[in-house]
């Protein structure tokens, strides 16, 4: 039954692409559908994956900890975490409504649903959000960090929504949700800045390439480490993933090949889709603020746990992906289509997603 489920929101998501305009298939009440089985996916798998993971143990400990006493107390809690304002407001808010172990998971993994979905809906019709959402569950990065960090899965669903509200055009309304962002993870100051001037700065593809290209050479001769050490001991939030105890206990080193190929791979598809399909007038510009943000992981992917710096430009993966599709009905972009859909069901069975989701609300 829950296989059944899922394949039926997988088809769900991926059928309208080829249905006609005015087809049932892409009525808003149908989009309804896939968009909750997927949404609910994620939540039981934010709820109750990597249960012995010792970052889970410690929100939940915090949580006991700020909720103990009034918001003023909380402040003062001590806290193995940074202890971001919005972080314990937001724990305070969750224990005063009876919340008190894992559940704040499922709560963080809601956020990120609502997030995807709101902010995609800022670019695109209805009918074409299950297909985000399905690319979103696929890849994993949100649900993923939802169920083990709740700063940087909070900080990430406010960043989203603030990045498709500057797709959009919007001159200010961004601000509040990228500060939103910062105010739950620190990491995010720089890519706040960062997104500020791109907002009001229309930066050519052209030289964020360049400058992509640069920090993935400095990156791949790890010359970086030469250069942004100093600067990364510095950071609070980032120096105790230089901690050479840290760095030895991280499976898979520092500089990872796989997480520059994976960047490689999907700001590769973006200038794919940009020249081979129909793409939205904000697509370009798209794919010129995941090649800035990713800089971000590249000049620090000498620390350990680099992939949470990654994650901030990995986020933009289901638009990259989904957004280009549908919009002609031409022989190379249902190519297109069947080349993304495989992609993105291959990623979900090698990544453990979709095995863990299943099981998780087959269990559930």
């Amino acid at each position: 039954m829950i296989i059944a489920l899922g394949l039926s929101s997988a088809f769900a998501s991926v059928l309208p692409l080829w249905s006609r305009a005015r087809s049932l298939l892409r009525s808003s009440v149908v989009a309804l559908i896939p968009l909750t089985v997927l949404g609910w996916f994620t939540v039981v798998y934010a709820l109750q994956a990597n249960p012995g993971t010792p970052d889970k143990w410690i929100y939940v400990r915090e949580l006991r900890a700020i909720g103990a006493g009034t918001l003023s107390q909380a402040f003062s809690a001590r806290l193995t975490t940074s202890g971001e304002p919005a972080y314990v407001i937001f724990f305070w808010v969750l224990s005063r409504l009876g919340i008190e172990s894992t559940g704040l998971f499922g709560v963080v993994g809601l956020v990120s649903v609502v997030a995807v979905v709101l902010g995609a809906r800022l670019l695109l019709p209805t009918w074409r959000l299950p297909l985000v959402l399905f690319v979103s569950v696929s890849l994993g990065f949100m649900p993923s960090f939802a169920s083990v960090v709740v700063r940087q899965g909070m900080a990430m669903s406010f960043m989203f929504i603030a990045i498709c509200l500057i797709l959009r055009g919007h001159r200010w309304a961004w601000a509040p949700f990228l500060a939103v962002a910062t105010l739950f993870h620190h990491s995010v100051l720089p890519l706040t800045i960062l997104l500020a001037l791109l907002a009001l700065i229309r930066l050519p593809l052209r030289v964020a390439l360049v400058v992509w290209g640069l920090a993935a050479a400095l990156f791949l001769t790890g010359l970086q480490t030469r250069v942004l050490g100093p600067i990364a001991t510095a950071m609070p939030e980032i120096a105790e993933y230089t901690d050479p105890s840290v760095v030895a206990h991280y499976t898979g080193g520092v500089n990872r090949l796989d997480f520059l190929l994976l960047s490689a791979i999907l700001l590769a598809t973006g200038l794919f889709f940009r020249r081979l399909s129909t793409t939205p007038a904000w697509y370009t510009r798209l794919v010129t603020l995941f090649a800035c943000l990713n800089v971000y992981f590249l000049l620090f992917g000498f620390i350990a746990y680099s992939d949470r710096l990654g994650a901030y430009s990995w986020l933009l993966a289901p638009l990259l992906l989904a957004a280009p599709l549908a919009r002609s009905q031409s022989a190379r972009s249902r190519v297109a289509t069947v080349g993304v859909v495989a992609f993105v069901v291959v990623a979900g069975f090698r990544f453990g997603h979709y095995t863990d989701m299943l099981a998780l609300a087959a269990a559930h």
